[in-house]
């Protein structure tokens, strides 16, 4: 078993045009951008029309809270996919907001109606958050609510676009939780348990009469399961040729490389398949594509960052 938990970290930047439509759900206003290119109301604001050559889009609005049930669905589950209580759903909606093209639907919750009573077309309008508890997300609107025979303003508003400068973007860092636990098989252990030895096992597939690398529990093409030890058939380790290469300059984690580092695809002659791993280098050698290689016996095996290669001499 390989474990791990890699460091994955990220910084985001919601853009001018996302940080107008949050800073509007804020205020208690839904706010979109309007495409003079193609004559459309997009929500949320987008900066540019990906329709009309990527062509940018200035003119901002605060836009209707009201709009028409498009399509809905009953869920069991929340937002999270984390099971509701017995008894209990979500009604989630798609919802054409009044004013603007209905192929611009938001999606949210609709609450204060029975299931067995949302309709398509019906009427709806956003019931907010109280101000002092809005946080500038898509949750400050609570859900949509029927709108009955209550008015609503259909007045579009034209407002310029919020300013983002660069160090209140950079401050949106965060962590990415995230851990694995990796287990070879009975292949991969045939392979790693070889390797530690110095050695190279294909397996052999009677159907195709093809030994493949790395071993494998089954012939890809005909999905006949093959055994990794009975089926096993020696490689000389150090027959390899490069068949493709590159220079990395981050490990696994994504973190730089005091020193980059060149990972080899390496065939073998007369086996199917490759095998891929780190080719170490001395002062001065070069190589290419073609270029002999041969397998370096590592101290410990606990992963494929211990494949290594070297040149073969002349």
């Amino acid at each position: 078993n390989i474990s791990d938990a890699p460091d994955l970290r990220y910084a985001w930047d919601n853009g001018f045009a996302i940080s107008t439509y949050l800073d509007g759900l804020k205020k208690g206003k839904i706010r979109g951008s309007l495409d003079t290119h193609t004559n459309r109301m997009m929500v949320p604001a987008r900066p540019f029309s990906e329709i009309a050559d990527l062509a940018p889009v200035t003119n901002y609005y605060n836009l209707p809270d009201s709009g028409v049930v498009k399509t809905f669905t009953i869920s069991h589950v929340n937002w999270d996919s984390s099971p509701l209580p017995v008894g209990e759903v979500n009604i989630f909606a798609v919802i054409a907001l009044d004013g603007i093209n209905e192929d611009m639907g938001l999606v949210h919750k609709l609450g204060e109606v029975d299931p067995k009573d949302v309709k398509i077309g019906m009427s709806v309008k956003a019931v907010w958050k109280p101000e002092s508890k809005r946080t500038g997300g898509i949750l400050d609107i609570k859900y949509f609510a029927p709108l009955g025979r209550k008015k609503t303003n259909l007045e579009m508003t034209q407002i310029k676009p919020v300013e983002v400068d660069v160090l209140a973007m950079a401050q949106k860092r965060g962590k990415i939780p995230l851990s694995y636990r990796y287990t070879a098989g009975v292949a991969g252990a045939k392979f790693y348990s070889d390797l530690v030895k110095g050695k190279i096992n294909g397996t052999y597939a009677a159907e195709r009469d093809e030994v493949i690398i790395p071993p494998a529990m089954f012939d890809e093409d005909s999905l006949l399961i093959l055994d990794p030890e009975k089926d096993a058939r020696a490689i000389n380790p150090g027959s390899g040729f490069i068949r493709s290469f590159t220079v990395v300059y981050e490990g696994r984690l994504g973190h730089l490389l005091d020193k980059e580092k060149v990972v080899v695809q390496v065939e073998f002659p007369g086996v199917t398949g490759s095998i891929f791993g780190v080719l170490e280098l001395k002062d001065g050698e070069s190589f290419d594509e073609g270029s002999p290689v041969m397998l370096v016996k590592p101290k410990k095996v606990n992963g494929p960052d211990m494949v290594t290669f070297k040149l073969s001499p002349s």
